[in-house]
């Protein structure tokens, strides 16, 4: 059941039109004046269209006295997600383009699009553990019976498992094992500072950009 929450967590919707984020999006860098490179990475269920779309788009906002192609790549990336114990291998669209605008001083430098936190509201409860000593830092599990074999190993550290309304997740690959892992925590803050130090840890991959937000429909 957990593995299949964490698919269901990880689709979402279709990339949106954004700085890269939880759910991808787009990035840029000035490679000399007027000169720019653009990449965009979308998740499973966007299409390539909507990638290309998204680099001309940026190209547009970058240049908008106009602009030529000077190299583009495109391709995808392979995950590798399980729905019970069955694997499925998801193909993330992908693309790069460099652009010489047609004048250097035609060249702006366009405001980021706003960068905003993937939301998904689900049916699943979830159980939290809750620092000792700091409310605001603690884990968080879609499986309430995992939450209390936690407490059982970490008693001194943290009060009895409790429902919350909301918690703030991520994702990342685990090497060895090569299946994905979600990490929740009861604020947005904690789950930050988890997926910093994830992604410095060599048996972890792929962490998420930022962390995103799981609700409890109905939870008040």
């Amino acid at each position: 059941m957990r593995r299949v929450w964490m698919v269901w967590f990880l689709a979402g919707c279709m990339t949106p039109y954004q700085e890269t984020g939880f759910r991808g999006g787009y990035s840029d860098q000035e490679l000399s004046p007027g000169v720019y490179s653009i990449d965009v990475r979308a998740n499973a269920f966007t299409s390539r269209g909507t990638v290309l779309a998204y680099m001309y788009r940026r190209a547009d906002e970058l240049c908008p006295g106009g602009y030529s192609v000077v190299d583009g790549t495109s391709g995808s990336n392979q995950s590798l997600v399980y729905v019970g114990d069955r694997p499925q291998i998801l193909n993330k669209p992908e693309g790069g383009i460099v652009v010489r605008c047609n004048s250097p001083q035609a060249a702006a430098a366009a405001p980021p699009a706003r960068v905003d936190r993937a939301i998904v509201e689900g049916r699943q409860p979830v159980s939290c553990l809750i620092s000792n000593d700091d409310p605001a830092v603690g884990m968080c599990f879609f499986d309430a019976g995992q939450c209390e074999a936690s407490y059982a190993r970490h008693r001194a550290e943290y009060r009895p498992c409790v429902v919350v309304a909301a918690a703030s997740c991520f994702v990342a690959t685990r090497v060895l094992a090569r299946r994905q892992t979600m990490v929740c925590a009861p604020t947005i803050a904690n789950c930050e500072a988890k997926r910093a130090q994830s992604a410095s840890d060599p048996d972890l991959e792929n962490v998420s950009d930022r962390c995103g937000i799981y609700r409890t429909q109905g939870a008040s």
